[in-house]
């Protein structure tokens, strides 16, 4: 079952256990026009309508079956949206569950996806590894009230996608249960046409970027001793735990507006007091190397009570920062920012000092094109026996998951006002179905209040009445 433009970024919406896609295809009314919708029906019966896996528990698939279902729909997918066009996963409760499970699957054949009311499929047959969506953006939404999914499974799906996982997360709980909040649908409606609108830039303007970090560390980062520190999940993203001591952060400082043709200067993006650090040539390097092209700001130390840095690394750079424990991933890289954007946490010690300073040096060379590193990364460890090849000064970056070459989508979706201004919020747009947004929609990942949620995914009151269904389950 299907709706919109079938040229257009295909969004594919997943229902949850007993349900069926003419259940959930109503969503699309409250989400972005100019895109193209596409309900599939779970392939196994259930309770009088349709599952994507049997299982062993609530939100806990059993392997086998959850690979037989991903396999079929692989299938369908193949068919119904060539290599290169850019696909995104909307799944609610078990639809959830199945949408996870295709990104942890496959992550390069996803531009994005929305995890709504569900858990990922931990201990299911796909890996949940540290960094394993890096660079994929993710959209996760919860009910605080949610007596369906156990919270266990919820809290380490939070967990996971908001700080190991490497995924760009907007996160959000509401004062509901297992339902869609109004304020969390009018959010993912605004994600998703920002999401798209970024492929669309991304796909004229193809990255370049080092793959290496250099001669200090020509095989990769090496891992930050300890668990990581808690960070915000919400705008403006901020290390909350296990903070620098002011002195490493004043060294490291001085260390970076020290490098050739740097200079620092108040942050022209972030919080009051940060300090950013900014190159004194013409820009050289590609607009994707600073974190505001227009003032050649590449990088920012915030404030001493945070001690951490945001840095806008090529993404494959990202991957291994992450999984190596040293940094988290912004929740709007690769909506407003560049793929890569990541939150670097502060130095403890002398040796954290030489490894941060490393990947800031990097990025300072990024933004002057004059990086000149001696080993690639391929974006997972390498073994000690097994260095690296040697790699070029700059290459070819692979586009950012799901990017292709397709129209820009209609501009009807109101912009949102400045990401780090929370205090000048403006009223939410109309969310009932069959209306379009009308207002421009809080920031993307700030949370507010909002008691009444959208209960009918499971219920029908999102169905619209058709002529005729997919006999398979498997049809547009």
């Amino acid at each position: 079952m299907s709706r919109g433009d079938a040229e257009a970024p295909l969004v594919v919406l997943l229902h949850g256990r007993g349900s069926r896609e003419s259940e959930i295809i109503g969503l699309a009314d409250a989400l972005p026009p100019g895109l193209s919708y596409a309900a599939v029906r779970a392939p196994i019966a259930d309770h009088g309508g349709f599952a994507w896996f049997a299982n062993r528990g609530i939100g806990r698939p059993l392997p086998e079956s959850l690979r037989a279902t991903m396999d079929w729909f692989r299938d369908w997918l193949d068919q119904a949206a060539a290599p290169g066009r850019p696909v995104l996963l909307v799944g609610f409760s078990g639809g959830a569950a199945f949408a996870g499970g295709l990104l942890l699957d496959d992550p390069a054949r996803f531009a994005g996806a929305a995890i709504l009311y569900g858990t990922l499929p931990f201990e299911a047959g796909v890996p949940t590894t540290p960094g394993r969506l890096a660079g994929v953006p993710v959209f996760v939404a919860q009910g605080e009230h949610d007596q369906v999914i156990p919270r266990e499974l919820l809290d380490r799906t939070w967990d996971y996608l908001t700080a190991q996982s490497g995924a760009p997360t907007v996160a959000r709980r509401d004062p509901v249960g297992h339902g869609i909040a109004r304020g969390a649908l009018a959010v993912l409606a605004d994600w998703l046409a920002e999401r798209v609108a970024f492929l669309a830039r991304e796909s004229s303007n193809p990255a370049s970027e080092p793959v290496c970090w250099g001669n200090d560390f020509p095989a990769g980062l090496p891992d930050r001793v300890g668990p990581r520190p808690e960070a915000s999940t919400t705008i403006p993203q901020q290390q909350l735990t296990d903070h620098a001591p002011v002195e490493l952060q004043e060294k490291l400082f001085a260390r970076v507006a020290a490098l050739p043709s740097v200079y620092s200067r108040p942050s022209a993006i972030s919080v009051p007091g940060a300090r950013g650090f900014m190159l004194d040539a013409p820009q050289p390097g590609p607009a994707e190397a600073f974190l505001v092209p227009q003032a050649r700001e590449f990088a920012h130390l915030h404030p001493q009570s945070d001690g951490s840095l945001h840095v806008a690394l090529p993404v494959r750079l990202a991957v291994d920062a992450i999984e190596r424990g040293w940094a988290v991933a912004h929740p709007l890289a690769g909506i407003r920012l560049t793929p890569g954007m990541v939150l670097v946490y502060g130095p403890r010690d002398e040796a954290e000092l030489d490894v941060v300073t490393a990947i800031v040096m990097t990025k300072s060379c990024l933004g002057r094109g004059t990086v000149s590193p001696d080993r690639r990364l391929s974006g997972t460890r390498t073994g000690a026996g097994s260095p690296p090849p040697p790699c070029s000064a700059r290459s070819p970056s692979p586009p950012s998951p799901g990017a292709a070459a397709w129209p820009r989508p209609p501009s009807r979706i109101p912009a949102l006002h400045r990401w780090h201004s929370e205090a000048h919020r403006r009223p939410r747009g109309d969310v009932r179905m069959g209306a379009r947004h009308t207002h421009p929609l809080p920031p993307l990942g700030v949370a507010k209040n909002e008691p009444a949620a959208v209960t009918g995914v499971m219920q029908g009151t999102f169905t619209r009445s058709t002529s005729r269904r997919p006999a398979t389950g498997a049809g547009q």
